[in-house]
């Protein structure tokens, strides 16, 4: 697959991704949680069905064993979430935290984490 479909398909699913963590961190703020709690376990649902949908349809690469993604998965996205997280709490610190900005600063942290989850993704995790 071309590096400009393959990177496509892993935007389509790192929007569904994003659908969901946004999802759940604003149920999560809503339930009471503050914004940093919230958004650390929206992150990992996110996370979650992130891995299953690229390894198995964004880079087709189910014939290498799972336990041989998992760690590069892990530092790739730890390194990656990490800025996406201290970026969205930044941005609430700065400008407060109330239910529009908790939503911008996910957008932005996500959207400046892409290019590296995709780098990492592509080269590394899912290699074949």
């Amino acid at each position: 697959m071309k590096i400009l479909s393959k990177f496509f398909i892993f935007c389509i699913v790192g929007l569904i991704s994003f659908l969901i963590d946004i999802a759940f961190v604003n149920v999560l703020f809503f339930l009471g949680l503050p914004f940093y709690i919230s958004r650390t376990f929206s992150i990992t649902i996110a996370l979650l069905f992130n891995f299953y949908i690229n390894r198995n349809f964004t880079f087709n690469s189910t014939k290498k064993s799972i336990n041989k993604q998992i760690l590069p998965y892990v530092i790739v996205y730890a390194i990656s979430n990490l800025i996406n997280l201290l970026l969205s709490i930044l941005i609430v610190y700065i400008f407060k935290e109330n239910v529009v900005n908790i939503n911008i600063a996910s957008l932005i942290g996500t959207a400046v984490s892409l290019p590296f989850n995709f780098v990492g993704s592509n080269l590394w995790t899912f290699r074949k």
